[in-house]
């Protein structure tokens, strides 16, 4: 039986609640038999009446229950409150909010109807009929939640079947361009270059195994780490910045921007998790770069505040108008200018949020920013992150 089969015969308990309704009705005005007779719609989509349910069984007089009724008597000309009457026979339709459900028909050979026993059989048929609407509502909504999460699971497998694919093909492009540095002789920044293709893609060896472990049949595909899975630990935040400062600084002479870095201490070091870390100064360096045009600057700076260490990704680009700063950290917020004129999926600041919450830290926007301005003469402008770490050497508490 089909899903749309399904919803016209009716379920379980609205036949049930049917049966329970006509033994009620027949208790009350001792007829023959009774019969619901629920509308569908043909191949053409023509409206029909199919029996659901009959009681009794057997009918008790000379009349036997029919397989159908007249559909252009019942169907065509229904309107709500008519009344059909055919000798001792009476049919009602089932209507709500004008949408024709069914027909509730009733037959006895013997006597004629009271005033009483036609109040009981409409009452009986409104009943039926906010029943029948409830339980179309309730098993059209299981069957979209069953056809949703067969797309769901359907997605999920063909994620899951895409990140082992993409492993293989990353582990080969860091190994043969591991073997290019070892055999070549460079000059200038192309052997800077392939060292930065090895990083990145062993960043993402990195975040395809995570993934391995992660939650998919559990029906939760993230790439990142989540808080239980952080490792954190005393890192030295050269060994982070660095090695995605020597990578983006090719992007960033690309586009015609100079992009710097400058600490008020050497060896400051951090609580945090090395992978979330990368990704968060990802996220926020490749955004400056992103965001600010030629010929710009982008200076990144560190500096320790008592248990709390710093970190500044400063730029001279657009910045971030008031009306878009306290949505900008918020999932696929994109604001309207950056939508139309810089591709980006609205995730990258979302995602750094989220990790350095984890690292018991906090991030925050400047803009516009003047830091530039401040150390290096240049007018007011563009936007700085600011990213809150523990240091090394603090006890975790809030930066309040």
């Amino acid at each position: 039986m089909s899903s749309q089969e399904k919803i016209s015969s009716g379920s379980e308990d609205f036949l049930a609640l049917c049966h329970a309704q006509l033994h009620s009705l027949d208790c009350s005005i001792n007829m023959d038999w009774a019969g619901v007779y629920l509308a569908k719609q043909d191949i053409v989509g023509k409206p029909q009446l199919f029996p659901a349910i009959i009681y009794p069984e057997r009918g008790r007089g000379a009349s036997l229950p029919p397989s159908s009724i007249d559909q252009g008597q019942y169907i065509i000309h229904f309107q709500e409150n008519y009344l059909t009457r055919r000798a001792n026979q009476i049919a009602l339709p089932l209507v709500n909010q004008g949408e024709i459900l069914g027909v509730l028909l009733v037959v006895r050979d013997q006597k004629n109807w009271t005033e009483r026993e036609l109040q009981q059989i409409s009452s009986t048929a409104e009943v039926l009929s906010l029943a029948r609407k409830l339980d179309l509502n309730y098993t059209r909504s299981k069957a979209e939640a069953l056809y949703l999460e067969i797309e769901k699971a359907n997605q999920e497998k063909y994620i899951a079947d895409l990140l082992h694919q993409l492993k293989n093909p990353v582990t080969a492009l860091r190994t043969f361009t591991k073997l290019l540095i070892k055999k070549i002789t460079f000059q200038g920044d192309h052997e800077q270059a392939l060292k930065g293709v090895v990083r990145e893609s062993e960043r993402i060896v990195e975040l395809l195994q995570g993934s391995s472990a992660n939650s998919l049949n559990n029906r939760e595909v993230n790439l990142l780490p989540q808080a239980s899975q952080l490792k954190l630990k005393n890192l030295s935040l050269e060994s982070i910045l660095v090695p995605l400062i020597d990578s983006f600084s090719l992007v960033a002479q690309e586009k015609g921007l100079d992009l710097s870095y400058a600490s008020t201490e050497n060896l400051i070091q951090v609580k945090a998790d090395s992978r979330a870390l990368t990704e968060v100064m990802s996220n926020l360096i490749d955004n400056a770069i992103k965001y600010t045009s030629a010929p710009g600057k982008i200076f990144i700076t560190t500096e320790t505040q008592e248990n709390w260490v710093r970190i500044l990704v400063t730029d001279n680009g657009c910045g971030v108008s008031l009306v878009d700063q306290p949505y900008i950290f918020e999932r696929h917020f994109r604001g309207e200018k950056t939508q139309q004129e810089i591709p980006g999926s609205g995730l990258g600041l979302a995602i750094a949020k989220e990790l350095v919450e984890q690292m018991q830290g906090k991030i925050e926007l400047l803009s516009p920013s003047y830091v530039l301005a401040d150390n290096q003469g240049e007018s007011a402008g563009g936007s700085t992150f600011i990213v809150w770490l523990l240091s090394s050497t603090a006890d975790s508490r809030s930066i309040d």
